[in-house]
């Protein structure tokens, strides 16, 4: 499947997989020359006459909009960033996807952290940063009338510098004010 993702995206090399979840699949990967998150949504086929599939096929397409929409807007340093992929539909093996790439994250998210016995715990800074960034992120999307549902420590992600990002996912509602 490597193989078939570096042939459908030029400029793409050094692919490796991190995670899959729900409908969407993240690799580390060298685009042109930068090293990003590659991530691929499938987009399900479905029969035109089931029209519950069809309705949630559409609103899976109308989540990863809103979530790239969210991140194109977003200036904080604690929110991850678009990358140099602009988000396009993608026929893979057979398959559809809609590709983007973000910028590549070098850290464990905290629960991996949390949970490895080997981590010293945090120290009074390191968790005064971590709160900070958090509240850095959560305002921002405030500021656009977002409400990230999510907030877990499986989507945030610690990396060498302590700065903390905040992963956005499908949970994020637009509230209007």
């Amino acid at each position: 499947a490597d193989d078939s993702i570096q042939r459908a995206f030029s400029g793409v090399c050094e692919l490796s997989f991190i995670a899959s979840g729900g409908f969407k699949g993240v690799y580390k990967a060298r685009i042109n020359g930068v090293l990003e998150a590659l991530k691929l949504i499938n987009v399900p086929e479905v029969s035109p006459a089931d029209t519950e599939a069809v309705q949630m096929r559409d609103e899976l397409v109308k989540r990863v909009e809103r979530e790239i929409e969210i991140l194109r807007k977003c200036q904080s340093p604690a929110i991850v960033k678009l990358g140099s992929l602009s988000p396009c539909g993608q026929d893979i093996e057979g398959k559809k996807f809609i590709a983007y790439s973000e910028e590549f994250l070098d850290g464990k998210d905290l629960w991996a952290l949390l949970r490895n016995a080997n981590t010293p715990n945090p120290t009074e800074a390191e968790l005064k940063s971590l709160l900070k960034a958090l509240l850095e992120a959560i305002k921002e999307l405030w500021q656009y009338g977002i409400i990230h549902r999510d907030i877990k420590p499986g989507n945030i992600i610690k990396t060498a510098n302590i700065i903390v990002f905040i992963a956005l996912h499908k949970k994020m509602q637009t509230q209007f004010r």
